[in-house]
C-alpha cells in the first residue's frame, strides 16, 4: 500500500499532454455519481444480510442475529475505504465519477505519499462517516435491546432513557459531521470555480482534466497558447491555456 511514486501519464505514450484544473461543475457531478453508485451498494449488501435474517425485513428493527448489525457497518466500511481509498491508489487518481468526466487526482509534491494524501483528501467525507458506521454495528451487536435505539436513531419515534439519547445523539452528530463537510466542499468548488478547495489543499493534491491537442475536445482549443510562469505540479505536459488566473492564485 505504500506508494510515494506520483500518479502520471507515460509522456512516451501521451507527449502532448496538457493539463486544466478541473472546473466545479465536473468534480460536484462526479463526487455525485461516486456516492449514488456507493450509497446503491451499501444498501443493497445491508437488505441481503437483514433479509437473510430470521425475522426478515419486516424485523430490522429487531434482528434475531445480532451480529448482523455489526455486518452491515463493517460492510459499509470496508466498501467507503475500498472506493475512495484503494480504488484511487489503484487507477492512479481515478474513481468511476472521475473516469466519467474525464478527471484524475495528482499528488501536487510528486514525493509525497499518494496513499496518505487520499486519506487526507476523504477524511472528513468518508472516513469519519466510514468509522462512524462500523461503531454502530459494534454498538448494535452488543446491545442487549437495540430496537428503541434503532428508532430513536433514524428519528422513527423518541425514548426517556437518556443512555439512548445520548448515543444516537452521537451519531447522528457524526453524521451530520460528514453532511456539512460535503456541503462546504460543493460551496467551496463553487465559489472558487476551477480552484484547489480546501481538501485539496490540506492534502496537497489537485484535480486536473486531461487535454490531448490532437483530440476533439472543445477544451483542446486551450491549447493554441503558451502560458508563462505556468506552477509547475510535476506533471508530464503543461498546464493548458486559460487558467492562468487560478493558477497564480493557488
Amino acid at each position: 500500500m505504500n506508494n510515494t511514486t506520483l500518479p502520471s501519464i507515460n509522456p512516451v505514450e501521451n507527449p502532448k499532454a496538457r493539463y486544466a484544473l478541473a472546473k466545479a461543475w465536473n468534480r460536484i457531478f462526479a463526487r455525485a455519481i461516486d456516492t449514488l453508485l456507493l450509497t446503491l451498494v451499501i444498501s443493497a449488501i445491508a437488505i441481503l444480510i437483514i433479509y437473510t435474517d430470521a425475522a426478515g425485513l419486516s424485523g430490522a428493527f429487531d434482528l434475531t442475529d445480532k451480529w448482523r448489525y455489526f455486518l452491515i457497518g463493517l460492510e459499509s466500511c470496508m466498501l467507503m475505504f475500498f472506493y475512495f481509498l484503494i480504488i484511487p491508489l489503484w487507477t492512479k487518481g481515478r474513481t468511476l465519477g472521475l473516469f466519467i468526466f474525464k478527471l484524475k487526482i495528482y499528488n501536487l509534491i510528486p514525493t509525497r505519499n499518494f496513499f496518505i494524501n487520499l486519506i487526507k483528501r476523504e477524511f472528513f467525507l468518508w472516513i469519519i462517516l466510514a468509522l462512524t458506521n462500523l461503531a454502530l454495528g459494534i454498538t448494535l451487536w452488543v446491545m442487549k435491546n437495540p430496537t428503541d435505539f434503532l428508532k430513536a436513531l433514524l428519528l422513527q419515534t423518541t425514548t426517556d432513557d437518556s443512555k439512548t439519547k445520548l448515543s444516537a445523539g452521537i451519531f447522528q452528530t457524526l453524521w451530520g459531521i460528514s453532511g456539512v463537510f460535503l456541503v462546504i466542499v460543493i460551496i467551496h468548488m463553487c465559489i472558487f470555480n476551477k480552484r484547489r478547495c480546501f481538501i485539496d489543499h490540506i492534502s496537497d493534491t489537485v484535480v486536473i482534466k486531461l487535454v490531448d491537442i490532437s483530440s476533439n475536445d472543445p477544451n483542446a482549443s486551450a491549447n493554441a497558447k503558451m502560458v508563462k510562469n505556468k506552477r509547475n505540479y510535476g506533471l508530464p505536459g503543461e498546464i493548458v491555456a486559460g487558467a492562468e488566473d487560478e493558477i497564480n492564485s493557488l
